[in-house]
């Protein structure tokens, strides 16, 4: 058994762990940056609560987003590549 912040069964984890495991840590380290400004009433630690949050909820909804098919990843690296185009 892994021991650490999450207990796990086996050395991997699996995509929904990883998920869980990423959440709950953020979860803890928004929490623990919203107590740390209240108590030293310093807005940095609010800032910094807000952004962990912020990454929390990003991270969800990117677990949750369909992957791209081949020709739309194709399509997207056209797109990028004609944007950046060097002038020498």
């Amino acid at each position: 058994m892994i021991e650490g912040s999450v207990k796990r069964s086996t050395e991997t984890m699996s995509e929904r762990e990883s998920l869980e495991a990423f959440i709950e840590g953020a979860k803890k380290a928004a929490s623990a940056a919203r107590e740390l400004g209240k108590e030293s009433n310093n807005s940095d630690w609010r800032n910094l609560s807000d952004l962990l949050d912020g990454m929390r909820i990003n991270g969800e909804k990117l677990s949750q987003m369909k992957s791209m098919s081949r020709l739309e990843t194709l399509m997207a690296a056209n797109i990028k590549s004609q944007k950046f185009i060097p002038h020498g």
